[in-house]
This record gives C-alpha cells, sequence and structure tokens, in this order.
C-alpha cells in the first residue's frame, strides 16, 4: 500500500517513509511524511471549495464523490482485509516481546532523548538498547526531583520512571506537579484508601 497526500485537485510531491510491521520488522506499505504545512493546505483547499464551487449545494456530486471512494475500496477490499489482519503483536499475547516505533527516524530521535534523560537521573535501573528495525527495549530511571524534563514531559517510546515517596500527601502532590492532565492508575488491596486519594488527584481519569 502506498499512501499520498491529494491536496487541491493534484498528488503532493511530499516523499513517503516505510509503514512498519512492529511483529516483523517487514515494511507492509509506505505513507506521506506530511504535517502541519499539509495539514493546513488541505483545509485552505477545502474551505476554497465549500465557499467557491458548487460542491455544498449539490448532494449529488458530493455522492458520486463517496460512491467512488466506495468503488476503490470495495475494488482493493482483498488487499484491505489482509492488512487489517495481520498479526502485529497483541499485547495480551505472551508471545509478544515488544512493539517498534513507527520508524527508525523516530526510533533515534527517542533514543537520542533518552540517553539524555539516562544522563540526568539519579540512578538508571535498565537501559534500553536498539535491537534492530524501529525496536527500542524498555528504560527504567528512578529520580527523586519532579521538576526533570523527563518527570514533566512525556517520552513517546519505551521510557519509565520511578518515583518514591512517604506518604499519600507526597505521592498526590507528585501526581499533580505537572502541566499536563491525562490519566493515572493506582494499584492497592485498599479501595477505601484510594477513592478517598483519587479524588484529590488532578486529572482527567483515575483507573483503580
Amino acid at each position: 500500500m502506498n499512501a499520498r497526500h491529494w491536496i487541491a485537485g493534484e498528488w503532493t510531491g511530499i516523499p513517503t517513509i516505510d509503514s512498519i510491521d512492529p511483529a516483523t520488522g517487514e515494511a507492509v506499505g509506505q505513507f506521506a511524511d506530511g504535517g502541519a504545512i499539509e495539514a493546513d493546505a488541505a483545509i485552505a483547499a477545502a474551505r476554497h471549495v465549500f465557499d467557491h464551487t458548487a460542491w455544498a449545494q449539490d448532494a449529488r456530486l458530493r455522492q458520486d464523490v463517496l460512491l467512488g471512494w466506495a468503488a476503490a475500496l470495495e475494488a482493493e477490499r482483498e488487499m484491505l482485509a489482509t492488512l487489517l489482519t495481520r498479526e502485529n503483536g497483541p499485547g495480551i499475547d505472551p508471545a509478544t516481546d515488544i512493539g517498534a516505533l513507527i520508524d527508525s527516524t523516530t526510533r533515534d530521535a527517542v533514543q537520542r532523548t533518552i540517553e539524555r534523560a539516562c544522563g540526568m537521573a539519579g540512578r538508571v535501573l535498565l537501559r534500553g538498547t536498539c535491537s534492530g528495525h524501529a525496536f527500542l527495549s524498555p528504560t527504567l530511571v528512578e529520580h527523586s526531583d519532579p521538576k526533570a524534563f523527563f518527570c514533566q514531559d512525556e517520552i513517546f517510546g519505551p521510557f519509565v520512571t520511578l518515583e518514591v515517596f512517604e506518604n499519600e500527601t507526597e505521592a498526590i502532590d507528585k501526581a499533580n506537579d505537572t502541566v499536563f492532565g491525562l490519566s493515572a492508575s493506582v494499584w492497592t488491596h485498599d479501595g477505601a484508601r484510594v477513592s478517598r486519594r483519587a479524588c484529590a488527584a488532578q486529572r482527567h481519569r483515575v483507573d483503580q
């Protein structure tokens, strides 16, 4: 499969990068390496069509385009079915070890960030390595300063920070000491205790 960008009635000349099957490291297709510039161009082109053509008023025109896409999908149904059912290494399968990052360029960028974090961390408990293709094995560090960049910012790769605390209040303070309010998880045998403290965590969701 080769996915490219079609913007304003023409194919763009954006370079493509490989899409890697994380289970095998095999390149299963290519897609356009676009970004914010291409997104802005596509939005501007769509806005122009709606404002200056019959697209917004002509339902039949929109129908013809959608039916054309449906016909294209139908023609490639066998290839699409193969791609959708490929074995990519489900996380709950004991035979699955690790999954790959999206490409080698991303892997190298993540690896550089992890190396920087390891150089600043109080203690490196497990240092990950590159094992070929776009694979990185996990890194685990212990650190006491929640203001460190790797405690504040998410590293989009297999990197985990271990922070210890003396009491519940300190744990909540550490959990809330970040500009990002994503999600948190708590593992405990004391359901009442975690329910009480979960309310103090300033997150969109706390799993118990």
